[in-house]
């Protein structure tokens, strides 16, 4: 199963917000184990034999980068890629100087297989003020997330629908419920997205 499949099965079993699901989304988290040979997603260090160039001179070896994060331009597949992993659970970690993106699962879902992680975990622990850690959204802004996307809805009963879900107990569930039921679906999961990338390019900006 190739990685965007693998994405698809998390993403859904996410929503289903059950036990038995999130069982599942742990599964295929572990699945993505890196491994060698596997299609890099990150930039390389320059060989360390060669001269560094004078603007890259005293940044490696744990030193934390002046440079900002904004001169690595981050590709729109990057942020949406990060984004996804985030809403995933995932923990992604950027490097402020060489452009190179580790995630890894956070240790509490690994605990049986930790091992299988340590050496991603241990690249970012070990040179953390090399790292940029973004951070998945938190409940609130995901809320008013749902809250924009009904409110941009022009058809006014599915919108009084959608408002109606979200002022009750367990909204999140309630308001997926829906969308999964309802011709906006895509839509939703466009606008989702959009505002995931908006999230991951807010923490670029420091």
């Amino acid at each position: 199963m190739d990685r965007n499949a693998l994405k698809n099965h998390i993403n859904m079993a996410i929503d289903a917000l059950s036990t038995e699901k999130l069982e599942e989304v742990l599964s295929y988290v572990r699945m993505l184990k890196p491994v060698e040979n596997q299609e890099a997603r990150a930039t390389e260090l320059p060989d360390q034999s060669q001269p560094l160039p004078d603007d890259l001179t005293g940044q490696y070896n744990g030193v934390n980068s002046e440079r900002s994060v904004k001169d690595h331009k981050l590709t729109d597949q990057q942020i949406s890629s990060i984004a996804q992993s985030l809403d995933m659970g995932m923990e992604v970690h950027y490097h402020k100087v060489t452009g190179e993106i580790v995630e890894h699962p956070p240790r509490h879902m690994i605990e049986d297989q930790e091992e299988l992680w340590e050496d991603m975990i241990q690249k970012v622990e070990n040179d953390q003020d090399s790292y940029l850690t973004f951070y998945k959204m938190g409940s609130r802004e995901a809320f008013r997330v749902m809250e924009s996307f009904a409110a941009s809805l022009d058809d006014e009963v599915f919108k009084d629908r959608l408002f109606q879900q979200l002022s009750m107990r367990k909204p999140f569930a309630n308001f997926r419920y829906l969308i999964d039921e309802s011709d906006y679906r895509d839509a939703w999961f466009a606008f989702k997205d959009k505002a995931g990338m908006d999230h991951v390019r807010s923490q670029l900006e420091f």
